[in-house]
């Protein structure tokens, strides 16, 4: 016969260890939010498994192959353009305007979405601690 599915990972009301089952790991701007509303209040959002230290609390990527985890993945140009769409909002994206001559468009450009890309990886290239973790 089939294996019995594992339960998902939760934790216990007590905040005892994790029940042993699977493990979402979450890959920002790829319907994350979502899949967290869909699990409950009750799943947790850290400890999940060994992480690579990183500048997130929230997004830092597992350190070694997650055993029974899954994750949602996305088309890459799509999701670069979520990034996009949301980062422009936060205030930290000012400083691709200061430091790296992003034009600022309203609404938004391509060459206002091209300038970024090319900061964001110089940036990265740079210093790896991007401030918005994704």
């Amino acid at each position: 016969g089939e294996a019995e599915p594992l339960p998902l990972v939760r934790r216990h009301s007590d905040n005892a260890s994790l029940v042993p089952g699977w493990v979402f790991v979450h890959v920002p701007k790829t319907a994350g939010t979502s899949i967290w509303d869909a699990l409950g209040p009750s799943y947790t959002d850290s400890g999940r498994y060994p992480e690579i230290e990183f500048a997130c609390m929230k997004h830092n990527p597992p350190r070694d192959h997650v055993r029974n985890s899954f994750g949602i993945v996305r088309e890459p140009c799509d999701r670069l353009v979520s990034e996009f769409a949301w980062g422009k909002n936060q205030a930290w994206f000012d400083t691709y305007y200061e430091d790296f001559g992003v034009v600022k468009a309203w609404p938004p450009t391509c060459e206002m979405f091209n300038g970024w890309v090319r900061a964001v990886l110089r940036r990265y290239a740079e210093r790896s601690d991007v401030e918005d973790c994704h």
